[in-house]
């Protein structure tokens, strides 16, 4: 299991990620990257909606045939309720 926060690049989280996957597939990448919520809705949903995409992207490096990617998405007072 591989977790970190606050990395200055994405380089760095890739030679992690690369290191201790030793050339291994992943079969779960799970993202919690909401950012911090303070009344700006509009900027936080895209801010989230981007590190969600990263996140995404990340994963595809990573993940096994048929592995799994699990995040959560920031919804946002404009949205739609069901």
């Amino acid at each position: 299991m591989v977790a970190w926060r606050l990395y200055p690049t994405i380089l760095l989280v890739l030679q992690d990620l690369k290191k201790a996957a030793g050339g291994n597939s992943m079969d779960v990448v799970l993202h919690d990257g909401a950012p911090n919520v303070g009344g700006a809705w509009s900027s936080e949903a895209y801010q989230q909606s981007w590190l969600v995409l990263e996140a995404l992207k990340l994963a595809t490096e990573f993940l096994a045939p048929r592995g799994t990617f699990v995040t959560k998405v920031f919804r946002c007072c404009d949205a739609a309720h069901p």
